[in-house]
């Protein structure tokens, strides 16, 4: 449970936002490169988008990272073995169990 927020862990597979991440640094990476080169335009409007992904993922818990992750799944783009810890986290919840043990 978290403290300040009084609500149960919602446990995510790892693998959508590792990939939500890599793309958030894309965008920031982007917009740097933008801004350095004078496109201040295109820099305002890449980092628009970021503050309106990390808002819907903040607010309301809708990751679009991970929704593209698993659009490009459906389209065998990315093979099924990247997320194959993904069907089964019993593994991991007897490791949580046993942390909090301690």
């Amino acid at each position: 449970m978290t403290p300040l927020i009084r609500r149960e862990h919602r446990l995510v597979p790892g693998p959508p936002k590792r990939f939500a991440q890599g793309v958030g640094l894309a965008f920031t990476v982007a917009a740097s490169v933008a801004w350095a080169t004078g496109a201040h335009g295109a820099s305002h409007t890449l980092i628009a988008a970021l503050v309106v992904a990390a808002s819907l993922e903040a607010v309301l818990a809708v990751c679009l990272g991970c929704s593209v992750f698993n659009r490009l799944m459906r389209w065998h783009l990315i093979p099924a073995s990247v997320c194959a810890e993904c069907a089964d986290i019993r593994p991991r919840l007897s490791e949580m169990v046993a942390h909090d043990a301690r």
